[in-house]
This record gives C-alpha cells, sequence and structure tokens, in this order.
C-alpha cells in the first residue's frame, strides 16, 4: 500500500530535481562537480521517500583519488537514486544519448557535463569516447560509466 504512495512522489521528487537543476546549472554548465551534486541531491531525497537505507562507505578514499575510471554495475533506475550518493568529485558518467530526450532530466544530464554516447553507432561511439578520455584525462576528471 505504502508504494503507491512512495513511488509517485519519487516519480515527483525526480521531475523536480530535474527542472529546477536545469535552471541552476545554466549558471555553472559543464562544472566537473555538477555530477557529483546532483547524483547526492537525488540520492538524499530519493532514499528516503522510497524508504530505502544506505550506507555508504568508504568515499573518503575517493577525496584525493587521481582521474580514474569508475564502474558501477547499473542494474536499473534506482541506481540513480542508489549510486548518486558514491559518485566521487569531478567525476562525470557515460550514458546513451537517448538519455537527452528524458524531459527535464536530458538537459540536466547533458548540462552537468556528462558524456552522450550513441550506441547505435559503434565507429562515432568509440570515437566520443576516445575524445572524451582524453579530454576529462587532461581536465582531472574522473569517468563514471
Amino acid at each position: 500500500m505504502l508504494s503507491f504512495i512512495r513511488i509517485p512522489l519519487a516519480l515527483i521528487y525526480f521531475v523536480v530535481v530535474a527542472f529546477v537543476g536545469c535552471f541552476l546549472l545554466l549558471l555553472r554548465p559543464f562544472n566537473p562537480d555538477n555530477t557529483r551534486i546532483f547524483g547526492r541531491i537525488y540520492s538524499w531525497g530519493g532514499t528516503r521517500i522510497l524508504g530505502i537505507k544506505l550506507n555508504v562507505s568508504g568515499l573518503e578514499r575517493t577525496a584525493d583519488m587521481p582521474p580514474s575510471v569508475v564502474i558501477a554495475n547499473h542494474q536499473d533506475n534506482l541506481d540513480l537514486y542508489i549510486c548518486g550518493a558514491a559518485v566521487p568529485k569531478r567525476a562525470v558518467s557515460v550514458g546513451k544519448k537517448s538519455l537527452l530526450y528524458i524531459p527535464g532530466f536530458g538537459l540536466l544530464y547533458w548540462l552537468a557535463g556528462n558524456v552522450l554516447i550513441n550506441r547505435s553507432n559503434s565507429r562515432h561511439s568509440k570515437a566520443t569516447l576516445n575524445a572524451t578520455t582524453d579530454a576529462l584525462t587532461k581536465g582531472n576528471r574522473s569517468i563514471w560509466v
């Protein structure tokens, strides 16, 4: 019964954060910490609304982490609320280009400085990732895949 309340509230929270975030990110677009900040915002509210108890440990080890590739085992759409709490500083994620078409969230994802790849065109995807990897490492950023 409680899920009938929590799921719509989580969806409303998702949309509100996306739209408010788009306006805020217009003031600091493509900043390498945008992904971490909004990941934490999504995680903070989403886990509380959905009643998920989250225990994140070891984040202090990522404080002085050199540019790295961070791998997360993406399972479902709840990962935004769960994995968002663990995004390290100066990390941007790699996502499929179709994320851009999610109203509000797509623009937020792009303005946060994340990398969008077209998975239907492998040659273009590889070229994008190669160029992105070079640019991100020179910018002292990590890539969250």
